[in-house]
């Protein structure tokens, strides 16, 4: 008993010496390749599998998370996923797993966090090993997981518990700085109304949307929402989260049948077909009618 007692204080000591130094072998190395089973493999940068597994990957087309990658880590063996697993590392990176997916770890020297989708959880808390029967055991609705991955959050890990929580606040600001999104903003001409469509963008001067019209803006990215208003008076309004590179899409509206106004974020694939389809008529109209 005093030889478990002992163990349980050197454990604690050694924490303690982590904490106040701020050197947690992940935060200093360069991360292993391998899947780390578990929190304390992650932050002491020891993962368990170090081979026999490969990773496949493919492009995220949701709303907000358009030209970042999914991934799912497998044994080769055994050709199937890993899921009771705390995350992995290839290439230099970190990936870890929180709803339903895996996240690159962003590592510096005052924080260890990622983004990732809308908390579900009560707790927020990253238990080694069970997280992925956790969440793959169905305990969250379709409905919830879809209305979650519209979120884009960021969470810091907290390397002395494992837990992890929403933070508001990114500290690599110096990261976004001279970066910009691109919004494209469009009408397509199908069952629209001929009126136009008054659109304005915080800080931008505003600009009218006529059927089969489109509008391209590179907007610096920013961790305030960007506030979009359009239609009477611009009395409606969106905010759209610009915290990653990248194309959005906007799809603007008056309907014929009913006359409601409405302008909403569409995923990549809608929007580039539909915006590009706009831009043909809108060449077109200015062109005189003729297009070659």
């Amino acid at each position: 008993m005093r030889k478990y007692q002992l163990l349980v204080i050197l454990f604690l000591v050694s924490l303690s010496s982590y904490a106040q130094e701020g050197d947690f072998p992940i935060e200093s190395e360069t991360p292993r390749r391998g899947i780390y089973q578990t929190f304390e493999e992650f932050r002491f940068n020891i993962p368990g599998i170090t081979d026999s597994f490969y990773v496949e990957s493919k492009i995220r087309n949701q709303v907000n998370w358009e030209g970042t990658l999914s991934f799912t880590p497998r044994l080769a063996q055994k050709v199937k996923k890993r899921r009771r697993i705390w995350g992995f590392s290839m290439e230099g990176k970190v990936y870890v797993f929180h709803q339903l997916e895996y996240f690159e770890v962003k590592l510096d020297t005052t924080k260890v966090g990622f983004y990732g989708y809308k908390d579900l959880g009560p707790s927020g808390v990253i238990v080694g090993g069970s997280v992925g029967g956790a969440i793959g055991g169905g305990i969250y609705s379709a409905i919830a997981i879809k209305s979650a991955k519209k979120k884009r959050v960021y969470y810091q890990i907290n390397l002395l518990n494992g837990k992890i929580s929403p933070d508001a606040i990114d500290s690599n600001t110096a990261s976004m700085e001279d970066q910009v999104a691109k919004l494209v903003i469009y009408r397509r001409g199908k069952k629209e109304k001929e009126a136009p469509l008054e659109v304005s963008i915080d800080g931008y001067p505003g600009f009218q949307l006529i059927p089969n019209t489109v509008k391209e803006i590179e907007v610096p990215l920013t961790r305030e929402p960007l506030k979009v208003c359009y239609g009477d008076n611009l009395g409606q309004c969106i905010e759209l989260l610009l915290i990653s590179k990248g194309t959005r899409y906007l799809e603007a509206s008056i309907s014929t049948k009913s006359g409601e106004t409405t302008l909403e974020q569409v995923n990549s694939e809608l929007g580039t077909f539909n915006s590009k389809q706009a831009k043909y008529f809108q060449d077109k109209r200015e062109n005189g009618g003729n297009k070659d």
